[in-house]
């Protein structure tokens, strides 16, 4: 099991999504799932990452970020989360909108795979 984990983490560390939105992703989908034991290394991640304080702790509360971009990660990331995959198409259209990709959506799911 910590094998098959380990191994996801880092193909999951190896996409094409910055630093920042790894962090959005795990730490949305901490949020989303109560995880408080994941919440303070993610934390410490996202700070790393060169986050802003704000949005750092936006997202330990579940609150909208200030960059647009990664506001719409957050987004699709919770609304994935919580239709437990069965997105809207409004919500797809709203990630493409900002330029993410077909990639980054495939991609960052193999991150909340890890999350669950």
């Amino acid at each position: 099991m910590l094998t098959s984990y380990m191994v996801g983490w880092h193909q999951f560390n190896q996409n094409s999504l910055s630093l920042k939105e790894k962090q959005v992703v795990y730490q949305t989908a901490n949020f989303e799932n109560n995880c408080e034991y994941c919440m303070p290394w993610h934390t410490l991640l996202a700070e790393q990452s060169g986050m802003s304080d704000d949005d750092v702790e936006a997202l330990r509360n579940g609150n909208p970020l200030s960059d647009i971009k990664l506001e719409a990660l957050r987004l699709f990331t919770r609304d994935l989360l919580r239709t437990r995959g069965s997105i809207e198409p409004y919500a797809l259209n709203a990630f493409f909108d900002v330029d993410y990709g077909e990639q980054q959506a495939l991609e960052f799911c193999s991150g909340l795979r890890l999350k669950r």
